[in-house]
């Protein structure tokens, strides 16, 4: 895993803090019976919470023998890159999450993107956790997302 710089106190605070509306990212939960679910993210910190939700080993097909008792937690993780690195300025960290991604699936495939998914998910989601560590250390633990 990448080690990242310690963050500025302005970029610490940015990243600890919510977004407004217009700068959320949405992610999605699919369930066999309703579809896709967006949900909205407004902080670095809940992106990890869903991200701690993605991977879990499940298939298009869990959906179809376990029902409503699964649902496939998903985020475009190069939407997510773009969101820390734009939205939220944290080049540094869209860069390492670039390195850990590399080119990307080359096929459109379900099969093929939930594969590259499950593969990448967990070092993004460490990526994004030690920043969080470091963002809290850097303003002592003052600032919060809030719910």
């Amino acid at each position: 895993m990448t080690d990242l710089s310690e963050p500025t106190k302005e970029l610490a605070a940015r990243l600890l803090s919510r977004v407004s509306y217009d700068q959320r990212l949405l992610v999605q939960k699919f369930f066999q019976l309703t579809g896709a679910l967006k949900i909205d993210i407004y902080s670095l910190e809940k992106a990890i919470e869903f991200l701690e939700t993605c991977d879990r080993r499940y298939s298009p097909d869990d959906l179809l023998v376990r029902g409503s008792k699964v649902s496939i937690d998903y985020v475009d993780l190069n939407c997510l890159k773009n969101w820390i690195g734009f939205t939220l300025g944290d080049t540094e960290l869209a860069e390492a999450m670039n390195t850990e991604l590399g080119e990307g699936p080359k096929s459109r495939s379900i099969a093929v993107i939930g594969k590259y998914f499950i593969t990448h998910v967990g070092p993004v989601r460490d990526l994004l956790k030690q920043r969080l560590k470091q963002c809290k250390e850097v303003v002592g633990g003052e600032a919060r997302t809030q719910p």
